[in-house]
Parts: C-alpha cells; structure tokens; sequence
C-alpha cells in the first residue's frame, strides 16, 4: 500500500506548487501596485 501512496503524494505536492505560485505572483503585482501608489501620494 506505502508503494501506491507515495507517488500521489508526489504528485499533490508538485500541483499544490504549480497552484500557489501564480498566487505569489498575484500578491507581488499586488504588493508593486501598492507601494506605487503610495510613492505616487507622498510625491
């Protein structure tokens, strides 16, 4: 049974990568968006 679980855990772990990097990727838009906008209030 070890044998047939572990590559489904394998392959859960490399989707869970794939779905939260382009979630990273949003929140550091997200994050220049920001401080671009701040920047653009204090000059």
């Amino acid at each position: 049974m070890s044998k047939g679980l572990i590559p489904m855990r394998n392959g859960g772990q490399k989707t869970a990568r794939v779905e939260t990097l382009p979630q990273f990727m949003e929140t550091l838009a997200g994050l220049k968006k920001a401080n671009e906008s701040a920047y653009g209030r204090l000059f």
